[in-house]
């Protein structure tokens, strides 16, 4: 469903989509690229699909979850319906310190166990844009990286896993630009 975002000094605003459902790849491509809205907490879920499908969060990882647990159920064959309707207030605190206010060297780690998830679950072949956008994040999440990442374990884990042609597949020039430079 869509959603109020609610802001402390007590601004409101309405978040409405007008993403159409289509096909499971279509889905899986839209998430991978971040076109589909993968926050869990503005969908409900049958518990028979947990269950079915043996899907749980993975310990340890509370940056991106949401992210994985979508494309986990986002593998299988579900039935998706849209609500347009603001049904769920989503509280905004900019500045605070919240997982994605501030990268920090474990939250970075956790996006990497995330891609390597994606790259054992999902085809390159299928979703080589996706996996490669998801790549970029990574790349951009760490140099926000405050403290902890040295330049060698940044290139090993992050650069040196993207090509040239992947960032020119994203048409992103400051992308391009910035992270060349740490090629």
């Amino acid at each position: 469903s869509d959603y109020w975002s609610e802001y402390a000094e007590g601004r409101q605003t309405s978040c409405k989509y007008t993403y159409e459902l289509n096909s499971r790849k279509d889905l899986v491509d839209d998430a991978l690229n971040g076109r589909f809205p993968c926050m869990v907490w503005n969908k409900l879920y049958r518990r028979e699909l947990f269950e079915k499908y043996s899907l749980s969060w993975e310990p340890g990882i509370n940056m991106g979850e949401d992210f994985l647990m979508s494309l986990k159920i986002l593998q299988h064959p579900v039935k998706i319906t849209y609500f347009p309707e603001c049904l769920y207030h989503y509280r905004r605190m900019p500045g605070e310190d919240s997982y994605t206010n501030k990268i920090t060297l474990s939250s970075y780690n956790q996006m990497l166990q995330i891609q390597g998830w994606i790259e054992n679950n999902f085809d390159r072949d299928s979703f080589g844009k996706g996996i490669d956008h998801y790549l970029i994040n990574i790349a951009f999440a760490g140099l926000r990286v405050e403290d902890g990442m040295s330049s060698s374990y940044y290139k090993q884990t992050s650069t040196s896993r993207l090509s040239i042609s992947s960032l020119l597949k994203e048409r992103s020039l400051k992308a391009f630009v910035i992270l060349w430079t740490k090629l």
